[in-house]
Formats: C-alpha cells, sequence, structure tokens
C-alpha cells in the first residue's frame, strides 16, 4: 500500500493515521501469512543478499514503516531512505524507528515518487511493495528509481497480481487512470523497458515480484 498518488497523497487526516496504524500493525503481517502470500520475507531475502549488511535502500511508498523497519533491523551498518508523501505515515515511522532504537538506520523522506529528491547513482537497493498499482504512470516513477541508483544496483519490486480475486477487487477499489494489479509478463515488460538487466519474476500467492539490476557503467 502507497499514499502516492498526484498531486497529493490520498492517505491524509484520520484516513492517514488509520492507515499508518494499519500498515504497520499485526494484522498486516497476518494477511499477508493466511492470504495475500508472504512477500516481505522474499524481499528481505533478496535485500540480504544484494547488500551483505551494509549499503543504502531506498523504500518507495514507505508509508508507515512495514519494510523499512525489518530492512533496517536486518542491517549491520548502512542506512534506509523511506519516501512517501504522507505527513501522518512518515510520522509514525518515525515514531516506530525512535522506539525500536532505529531512528539512526532510517532518513524520511516526504516526496513524490515522480521527483525522488536524491542524487544520481546514490542507492544499492531501490524497491517498492504494493506501490505501483495505485500510480497511473508507474513507468516514470520506475524511471526516477533506477535513476538514482548506482550502476549494479538492484530495483525489487512487488504487487498485487492481476489473475486473482484479490487482484480483481482491488482493481475495482481503485480510480480508473490508476495502472492496478499486474500479470508477471506487466511486471517483467516494465522493469525491461526500464532498462533494468537480469530481469526475473516470480509469483507469491495473489502477489507478484520482480527483480532488476541496473547496468554497470562502461
Amino acid at each position: 500500500m502507497t499514499s502516492e498518488a498526484l498531486p497529493g497523497s490520498e492517505w491524509t487526516g484520520l484516513r492517514g493515521r488509520f492507515m499508518g496504524w494499519y500498515l504497520s500493525s499485526p494484522f498486516r503481517r497476518l494477511s499477508e501469512l493466511l492470504f495475500l502470500g508472504d512477500s516481505r520475507s522474499r524481499v528481505l531475502a533478496e535485500v540480504r543478499a544484494a547488500l551483505k549488511g551494509e549499503g543504502t535502500l531506498l523504500d518507495v511508498g514507505a508509508g508507515s514503516g512495514y519494510y523499512s523497519l525489518a530492512i533496517a533491523r536486518a542491517l549491520e551498518r548502512g542506512k534506509v531512505m523511506s519516501l512517501d508523501l504522507s505527513r501522518e505515515m512518515l510520522q509514525r515511522l518515525r515514531e516506530a524507528a525512535k522506539k525500536r532504537g532505529l531512528a539512526d538506520r532510517i532518513d524520511v523522506l516526504e516526496s513524490s515518487v515522480y521527483e525522488i529528491r536524491l542524487d544520481d547513482d546514490s542507492v544499492d537497493i531501490a524497491i517498492a511493495n504494493g506501490v505501483f498499482h495505485e500510480l497511473a504512470h508507474p513507468e516514470l516513477a520506475l524511471r526516477e528509481m533506477v535513476r538514482v541508483l548506482r550502476p549494479g544496483g538492484h530495483i525489487i519490486v512487488t504487487d498485487f497480481r492481476a489473475d486473482t480475486w484479490i487482484g480483481r477487487r482491488i482493481a475495482s477499489a481503485h480510480r480508473s487512470e490508476d495502472h492496478g494489479p499486474f500479470s508477471p509478463q506487466e511486471l517483467e515488460r516494465l522493469l525491461l523497458d526500464a532498462g533494468l538487466q537480469d530481469v526475473r519474476t516470480s509469483v507469491v500467492r495473489h502477489m507478484v515480484m520482480g527483480v532488476g539490476v541496473k547496468e554497470e557503467a562502461a
């Protein structure tokens, strides 16, 4: 789930505070384990293999920190850059990071996925989880993620599958201009069109995950 939408975040006020609580609660984890598929464990395994305990990771559409906090705990050294537009969610993330002793490993960025306020080639991994289906132009968001990624760095994207009943339910609940859930083939094509190499996709129950690598500099 993400708060990213143009021109501003939909996850504000009471809605933002409630979703900020839910998205970092045990109920979110339970819904993955029982229904959606445990994509977070898959993402963490990819991150551990790529970073080997240190590095800089960008979490796009981080919300209240469901992925950011878990990744920060797994790092021996390094930094998680948690990007979102919702101030309510980011405030909950700040509070959770401080409570868990992770404030020094997490930097919060209030920014759009379409205009990431980071330098080119500045992060080792960029992830987006449950984000792209809510965007009208996920290819533009991915372009920004690739821009800030160092050569040889990894992109990891998870989202709802288009060919399951949950995916169809998600699609019907969103605006017509939003992309909606992805088939594995669509996600693969998105990553390839962004110029990524070694692209692979896999299905995790009602979710699909894609991984790609930015080309090394010549």
